[in-house]
């Protein structure tokens, strides 16, 4: 796998920073006279489309991502994930296999709910 892993928390916060440059540049011209009421609510529900988008794209990145974790084996997914300041990789092989197994544990038991 070539491409970097990205959490969910790094995919939310990066969609949340978009979202935040676009409320400062829609205060700031409000502020500057430059939009209108009418142009401001237009712009609010345009901001409300965009807002649910990213949040829908940020979803599909990270789970993107879990996808590529699960489609690898548990050693080569522990050292993808391996920083220097973070756990081991014999611990991030614990957690995953854990993880794995809890997730497949989850999902039989969701199958098998009336």
């Amino acid at each position: 796998m070539t491409e970097p892993l990205i959490t969910r928390e790094q995919a939310f916060a990066e969609a949340r920073a978009v979202l935040d440059r676009a409320r400062a540049r829609r205060d700031a011209d409000y502020a500057a006279g430059r939009l209108t009421s009418n142009q401001l609510a237009a712009y609010e529900q345009l901001l409300a489309r965009v807002r649910a988008d990213a949040v829908r794209i940020a979803a599909r990145i990270w789970r993107h991502g879990l996808d590529a974790m699960d489609h690898m084996t548990v050693a080569d997914a522990a050292r993808a994930c391996f920083v220097p300041s973070g756990p081991s990789v014999a611990e991030l092989e614990q957690r995953i296999t854990a993880d794995r197994a809890d997730r497949t544990i989850q999902s039989r038991d969701a199958r098998s709910c009336p």
